[in-house]
């Protein structure tokens, strides 16, 4: 059995797991931690069971992992249209759909930072 054989198996285990949450990883900054720290300390004939016609299979596995098309979203706490009201704790947002409640974890792609505010 060839590792993309492999991989396609462990994929169809993962995708009838319940609870099956996707995390983002930067894959490129793992291709650089792996190249950078791993692969100078390893010959690679100590790691030829990752190898595969002369190609490595954890950086092939990286590189033909699925992606999604993911961008950074502006939380309706961290952006400029929104406010709490001070009595009841409510956010609204005066974007430029008029006033409305929000959700203080809710996102739009109308959504802009407020100057200041961190990340996280």
């Amino acid at each position: 059995m060839n590792y993309r054989t492999e991989c396609l198996e462990i994929k169809n285990i993962y995708d009838k797991s319940e609870g099956n949450n996707m995390r983002l990883i930067d894959a490129d900054a793992l291709m650089r931690v792996y190249q950078e720290v791993l692969c100078p300390h390893v010959s690679c004939a100590d790691c030829s069971f990752l190898m595969d016609d002369g190609n490595c299979r954890f950086e092939t596995m990286i590189r033909e992992a699925p992606t999604i098309d993911a961008v950074p979203v502006i939380r309706c706490r961290e952006c400029k249209y929104s406010h709490e009201d001070e009595i009841f704790g409510n956010r609204w947002c005066e974007s430029h759909y008029g006033c409305r409640k929000v959700k203080h974890e809710g996102f739009c792609d109308l959504g802009e930072k407020k100057e200041g505010v961190d990340n996280g």
